[in-house]
């Protein structure tokens, strides 16, 4: 196995951040400005941290209500 620094190092892989592509993506299926000024509140579930802060994000500064803690993943339930 080969460390990340040196994968980096010699080019075998490359940091990206998915976050603005993400975002633009949701903002073509989504019509955000609609939902920011309907005065909503918004419940936000990460799903384990699939989606952390995107959602809240996407609808800050809108006159919505945004509950939930979207910036932490909450703890995956146990195997039965």
């Amino acid at each position: 196995m080969m460390p990340l620094d040196d994968a980096r190092r010699d080019g075998i892989v490359t940091m990206i951040d998915p976050r603005p592509l993400y975002m633009d993506r949701l903002h073509s299926l989504v019509d955000v400005e609609r939902i920011k000024a309907a005065g909503l509140r918004v419940v936000i579930d990460p799903m384990y941290g699939a989606g952390i802060g995107y959602v809240a994000d996407m609808l800050s500064g809108g006159a919505n209500g945004v509950d939930g803690d979207p910036q932490r993943a909450p703890t995956p339930p146990s195997p039965a």
